[in-house]
């Protein structure tokens, strides 16, 4: 998952239909049809899995169409500014918008023992920032895994 799918799933996050979670943001499911890119919001809890086949309202989902539950839209005043997306059940891919970083959001969120909540098993973050390279970024990465007791990893 790119950030720039990260960044339009949470820019056109429909949040009238998520399950709150505290004060940090809601829980979202989504299926996105991977030939036209398109997502569609659904009401927490609608999207079932069966074993690896999933099904929506009974029924298969469309050729094509992959389901992701737990997708946690991060809010501010009500507006989706990030968005927290489980890799697997050991791992995270985070993103904040770009004109929404550096408010502490993500340290609130890893903070907040959500995480662990939603996950008992999480036990990582991933980063393709650098120590040698992006020093900067690499330490903000590490300070968020801290904040929730995990593990930073280097994205492979």
């Amino acid at each position: 998952m790119t950030n720039e799918t990260l960044e339009l799933i949470c820019r056109n996050a429909d949040i009238s239909v998520g399950t709150p979670i505290g004060d940090v943001g809601i829980i979202l499911d989504v299926i996105e049809n991977t030939k036209n890119r398109k997502f569609q919001y659904l009401r927490n809890g609608e999207l079932r899995s069966h074993g690896w086949n999933l099904r929506f309202n009974g029924k298969p989902l469309p050729k094509g169409c992959f389901g992701y539950q737990d997708i946690i839209i991060l809010l501010e005043d009500n507006i989706p500014v990030g968005i927290v997306f489980p890799m697997g059940e050991s791992d995270l891919h985070v993103l904040v918008l770009e004109e929404y970083q550096g408010r502490g959001i993500m340290s609130d969120f890893m903070s907040s023992g959500i995480v662990h909540q939603l996950n008992p098993r999480l036990s990582s973050i991933s980063t393709n920032y650098s120590l040698e390279f992006e020093p900067e970024m690499y330490s903000k990465m590490k300070h968020l895994a801290s904040k929730a007791g995990l593990e930073l990893r280097m994205s492979s």
